[in-house]
């Protein structure tokens, strides 16, 4: 979006920039600038999202799902998580990375 916007607006000729106010036009360049550093941030979310692919990271099957938690359910007394837990773990682990790259965007914009 705003590569249509720059486009645009350097398609428009002197005269036409005279008549924009220059109050308007530093608004202008603000909301090009704050849409290219959202688009920056969704795209890092949307590497951190790629980071774990099925090619890589066969997705289990529900065979080795119950497996893997009946193997680990039966070692629950050897200080083993359960699968659920480790799961749990896991999906915090994305979630918190997601939140992080926000955050960041968030307090640059308050900056």
């Amino acid at each position: 979006m705003s590569k249509e916007v720059i486009e645009y607006l350097s398609e428009l000729t002197e005269r036409e920039c005279e008549t924009v106010p220059e109050m308007a036009m530093d608004r202008i360049t603000y909301a090009i600038q704050e849409i290219e550093r959202l688009e920056a941030v969704l795209h890092r979310i949307e590497n951190w999202c790629k980071a774990y692919p099925h090619t890589v990271f066969i997705e289990p099957t529900k065979e080795q799902w119950r497996t893997a938690d009946e193997t680990l359910d039966a070692h629950k007394g050897d200080n083993c998580p359960s699968l659920t837990a480790i799961s749990g773990s896991n999906m915090r682990h994305v979630v918190e990375g997601i939140q992080k790259i926000i955050t960041e965007a968030l307090d640059k914009e308050q900056t």
